[in-house]
C-alpha cells in the first residue's frame, strides 16, 4: 500500500508560528538588555556630574587663590556702583564617548551669609557679608567683627537625552585676613 503524504509535512512551519517566534524572541530580548541599557546610561550620568564637579572644584579654587581682597572688583560696575552677583564664565564644551556636552558656569555671591547676615555693598570692597561676635580678650568681653564672601559655584549641563538642564553647585568661604 502507498501512502499519500499529508501536505503540512512538507511545507515547514506556518506563518503564525514564525511571527509567535519571532514575538517570543523579541520579548526575551527586551527583558534581558534592558538593564544593560539602563547601567549604561546611569555610568553616563555619573561621569557627566563628575566632570561638573571638577569643574566647580576648580572654579572655587580659583577664587580662593584671589584671596579677599583680590574678589573686590568682582560686581562692581566701572563707575563704583553695584553691578550684577552673579558672574557668568565662559561655558566648556567636553566630549565624553563621543557625546558632546556643554557645561555652563556660574559665580554667584550668597544673598544671605552663613549666619545670616545680609549681602552688603561697598564701592572699594565690592560685595561682602560680616559676622560679628563676643569675645573675651583679657578677661575684657569684647566685639570682633569678621568680614568674608559667601560663594556659590554652579556648573550645569545639558544632554540630549535629558530634557532639563543639571546642576551642581559648591558653596565657599573667604575670609578677610
Amino acid at each position: 500500500m502507498i501512502r499519500k503524504r499529508s501536505r503540512r509535512s512538507t511545507r515547514g512551519f506556518s506563518l503564525i508560528e514564525l511571527l509567535l517566534t519571532v514575538v517570543l524572541a523579541g520579548i526575551v530580548a527586551q527583558t534581558t538588555f534592558t538593564p544593560y541599557g539602563d547601567a549604561l546610561e546611569s555610568i553616563q550620568v555619573r561621569i557627566e556630574r563628575e566632570h561638573a564637579y571638577m569643574l566647580a572644584r576648580q572654579m572655587v579654587e580659583r577664587y580662593k587663590a584671589l584671596g579677599f581682597d583680590g574678589m573686590a572688583g568682582i560686581g562692581v560696575n566701572s563707575d563704583g556702583s553695584p553691578g550684577d552677583p552673579v558672574q557668568v564664565l565662559s561655558g566648556l564644551d567636553i566630549e565624553n564617548n563621543g557625546v558632546p556636552l556643554h557645561y555652563k558656569r556660574q559665580m554667584r555671591f550668597a544673598q544671605i551669609g552663613f549666619t545670616g547676615s545680609p549681602l552688603q555693598f561697598t564701592g572699594a570692597a565690592g560685595y561682602f557679608h560680616t559676622d560679628s561676635f563676643e569675645t573675651i580678650v583679657g578677661g575684657q568681653p569684647i566685639t570682633v567683627s569678621q568680614a568674608y564672601r559667601s560663594i556659590e559655584c554652579r556648573v550645569g549641563w545639558e544632554n540630549l537625552a535629558i530634557a532639563e538642564p543639571r546642576w551642581i553647585s559648591i558653596d565657599a568661604v573667604i575670609r578677610k585676613q
